[in-house]
């Protein structure tokens, strides 16, 4: 009960600020029409809007100044094109939309990869563009609040009765801030975050970027507003940040609702509020809805020139560039068409543009566009989570509904301008087709945790709307069926009723469908179908999905697999989806979905770098877990001072009598009884048992399905490594490494590594992998997650529980290249949750992780 409490009380806060907002806007509007609002709106005239955009523009353009002084932070240097892409489309998303699954951090990881940037320099960004804007709100905000003071209107419950106190403690931490800066010890904890505090002169700059931000921000609503009575500049600057720092908090997408709330109440002394909300919406369309429209058409744009012979350097970056991010902001696109659908299928369409319809075309065109525009918008909705998952599918009907519903708005009374907006979405859909690689079905198995809450928060939003448009309209059964050109309430009474009826379809859905099946370990026919993928499989950890202790999962083209098992309410991968770049994120994005309708989450355990970006895309935070050691074969030798060890080990077992042979599969079943008694004096030596997920155990067939390397002395066998294989002999492995300790010579296991590298460089084999050295390398970056910290500490000071250190200095003796190793993770306080879950499926269940 209290994990649930714990989880549903940010969603829940959120709703309850967004329902407060929209009382407010009730009260402020309540003397006040629809048809007010719409006068106001169209008195704004062109040249103000086409200054409000410049403002706009201008602003984007100092939102990238942040990413140049991370980028300065850290280091590093970037071309001035490629930071501004890629801030111009990470604040898009972060602060246009604010979807986490399609947040900054993973649209700033993909381009800033493709860019050449490493994870480490990556992570230290984004860190620091989140401490920027903290840095900006006490900066400026502390002045503003202090000095351009504002009444807090009692209305909204604040202990405060004006920002002052608040400006004061802003100032007061901005001070503070400042002094540590200047101190040479600079490292502090935020938020899970180590940060290295910059100079007080990058200081100072992140200010100076941060008040040009807000100022021109606030300038572009500033403008649209009609000329207030007592209103300053800066009071009005002060009132600005103040709603988007209560709009942020919400966690309310783009702090929709609140920002409107609030400012309708702290504007309320100097302006009417038709004229201020005309303002606020003309204000959301060109700061909010503008950008997405702009880079969905960039992108569209660049995808389709790439394909022409003359723009090969553009094919070189562009290729990339559409990858990376393409499906996510068309989902966002067609996220936002649809529910700007579904409102205007409420709004009564304007007087002039119905009559001009009246004369082209009959009235049943108006009534069958109208419901057909709104399905439209309903179905976008629901089919934007498959365009952001690459499905072909979701692609295909994304065109349809487009199409239909740029011809269906204009034909029910919508503006020229949205069926446009519409138009230009589709134009960047179409030349996308090659990036949308996924098969799949059209909508999830399940919708992300919040999803069915948010549409019941929508839907008691639009009844408001609706009921502060037709406020002055009498309800009478007769309007369901009445129809005309000026029939609009009866339109939107039906409009309401088919938005219902798909809410209680969905909802329907969500509480009949079938419970989700418990996952199933592999049997005898899926592990027969899975070895060849294995064989193929560059990486040499494949073969664990060899052991029958996983469920598998399989690609739609069987081109790829998923080994994975359910710990708690972790569904947690061993390793990284393999098979092809398609494949990979089909798999990762099934298992997403089965976690999802089972109430749990998807855990990925020691992957690499490559597909983090996937992970970021399903909403995870990365931790690394530690290095992989592998040693380069092709230039692997034995000669040389720094590998005199190696050759005194070699000797000294020679001496002993010692002999390497690596036994052929076809062989290795009849060799079990000898390994058997060594592999259980092994055990007994270590005081341990069979671990299991992401370690091999002593199965005979699993054994017999690979070669074995074994030393013998006086003919017997004293010890034995099975080896893995990767396909297209990239890598060799030894997984269980056991020797009879009272049989075994002293160094009987280096013998056993050197010789079983020797052999893997004689078969053509590229690598040999060493495996995990645990929390090796969480150090190396100047602010890391609390869990590097702690995993740092326990590298350096936890011999007393594992030889963490002492298991990198023995592998270092070979000369490995070492290559991070990720786990991806839900984030918080869910990560040492999925952390225990991990370590109950690698220890054998509970009394494996208690006991060794």
């Amino acid at each position: 009960m209290i994990a649930l409490l714990r989880r549903s009380l940010r969603p829940l806060l959120g709703a309850a600020l967004f329902l407060l907002a929209l009382g407010v806007l009730d009260k402020q509007l309540e003397a006040h029409s629809f048809a007010q609002v719409r006068t106001q709106f169209r008195a704004i005239s062109d040249w103000l809007l086409l200054a409000a955009i410049g403002l706009a523009v201008a602003s984007y353009i100092t939102l990238t100044f942040y990413d140049l002084l991370a980028l300065r932070y850290v280091g590093r240097s970037l071309a001035y094109p490629k930071v501004g892409i890629t801030s111009f489309i990470a604040y898009v998303f972060s602060m246009d939309m604010g979807l986490t699954v399609l947040g900054s951090s993973a649209i700033r990881y993909r381009l800033y990869t493709i860019w050449g940037l490493k994870a480490g320099d990556i992570a230290q960004i984004v860190a620091f563009s989140t401490f920027t804007f903290f840095v900006g709100v006490l900066g400026v905000g502390g002045p503003l609040f202090l000095f351009g003071a504002i009444d807090l209107p009692s209305d909204l419950g604040l202990p405060l009765e004006s920002t002052r106190p608040i400006g004061v403690v802003f100032c007061l931490g901005f001070a503070l801030l400042l002094l540590a800066g200047a101190r040479k010890k600079k490292s502090f904890s935020f938020k899970g975050f180590k940060l290295s505090l910059p100079s007080v002169r990058l200081i100072l700059l992140t200010v100076g970027v941060a008040a040009t931000d807000w100022l021109l921000a606030s300038a572009v609503l500033w403008t649209l507003l009609p000329q207030a009575t007592g209103l300053d500049f800066l009071t009005f600057m002060a009132i600005f940040m103040a709603c988007e720092v209560l709009g942020l908090a919400s966690t309310v997408p783009a702090g929709l609702g609140v920002f409107e709330g609030i400012a309708m109440l702290l504007l309320a002394p100097y302006a009417p509020a038709p004229a201020i909300l005309a303002a606020l919406l003309a204000w959301r369309v060109i700061y909010f809805l503008l950008p997405i429209f702009i880079a969905i058409s960039a992108l569209g744009v660049i995808e389709a020139l790439q394909h022409r012979a003359q723009w090969g350097r553009l094919r070189e970056w562009g290729a990339p560039l559409s990858e990376a991010i393409l499906p996510s902001v068309l989902a966002a696109g067609i996220l936002i068409s649809g529910v700007l659908l579904v409102l205007a299928g409420v709004i009564p369409g304007e007087a002039s543009r119905l009559a001009a319809l009246q004369e082209m075309s009959g009235l049943s065109w108006l009534e069958l566009s109208h419901p057909l525009a709104l399905c439209c918008g309903l179905s976008l909705i629901f089919v934007a989570r498959g365009v952001q998952q690459r499905v072909d599918v979701a692609y295909r009907a994304s065109l349809l509904l487009l199409v239909l519903a740029a011809g269906a708005s204009l034909l029910h009374g919508a503006h020229p301008v949205f069926a446009g907006a519409l138009g230009l979405i589709l134009l960047g859909l179409i030349p996308s087709r090659r990036v949308f690689d996924r098969s799949g079905s059209l909508l999830p198995a399940a919708f992300p945790p919040g999803f069915v809450g948010l549409l019941g928060i929508g839907l008691l939003a639009l009844l408001g709307l609706a009921g502060w448009v037709y406020e002055d309209q009498a309800y009478s059964h007769a309007l369901w069926a009445q129809m005309g050109w000026e029939a609009h309430y009866p339109r939107a009474l039906r409009a309401l009723a088919l938005v219902g009826g798909f809410g209680i379809l969905v909802v329907g859905w969500r509480v009949s469908r079938p419970r989700a099946v418990v996952s199933v370990l592999a049997g005898e026919a899926e592990l027969k179908s899975v070895r060849p993928l294995v064989e193929a499989a560059p990486d040499s950890a494949a073969h664990l999905a060899l052991l029958g202790d996983k469920s598998l999962l399989f690609g739609a083209q069987g081109d790829g697999f998923l080994m994975y098992g359910v710990s708690g309410r972790s569904w947690v991968s061993m390793g990284d989806p393999v098979g092809s770049e398609v494949a990979r994120g089909e798999l990762a994005w099934k298992l997403r979905e089965l976690s999802d309708a089972s109430g749990g989450w998807p855990v990925f355990y020691e992957v690499g770098p490559e597909n983090l970006p996937l992970y970021l895309d399903l909403g995870l935070s990365i931790h690394k877990l530690g290095e992989m050691g592998r040693v380069p074969l092709e230039d692997f030798s034995l000669e040389g001072s720094s590998r005199k060890g190696l050759r005194q080990t070699l000797r000294r077992a020679e001496r002993d009598g010692c002999s390497f042979e690596v036994i052929a599969t076809p062989e290795v079943p009849g060799l079990i009884e000898e390994l058997t008694p060594v592999s259980d004096a092994w055990l007994l030596e270590k005081k341990t048992r069979e671990k299991s997920f992401s370690l091999g155990s002593f199965q005979p067939d699993y054994l017999g399905q690979m070669p074995i390397a074994v030393i013998r002395q006086a003919g017997e066998i004293v010890a034995f490594a099975n080896l893995w294989l990767s396909g297209e002999q990239d890598e060799a492995s030894p997984d269980l490494m056991r020797f009879d300790p009272a049989r075994a010579p002293g160094g009987a296991m280096d013998f056993l590594f050197i010789e079983s590298m020797l052999w893997a460089q004689a078969q053509g084999y590229r690598w040999f992998s060493l495996g995990m050295a645990p929390l090796s390398g969480l150090a190396e970056y100047r602010h890391g997650i609390a869990w590097n910290r702690f995993g740092s500490l326990l590298f350096r000071h936890g011999e007393h529980f594992y030889n963490f250190q002492g298991l990198r200095r023995y592998k270092e003796k070979y000369g490995p290249t070492w290559e991070a190793r990720y786990m991806a993770s839900p984030g918080g306080m869910n990560f040492p949750v999925a952390l225990a879950n991990v370590s109950s499926l690698v220890s054998g269940g509970l009394g494996g992780t208690l006991h060794r």
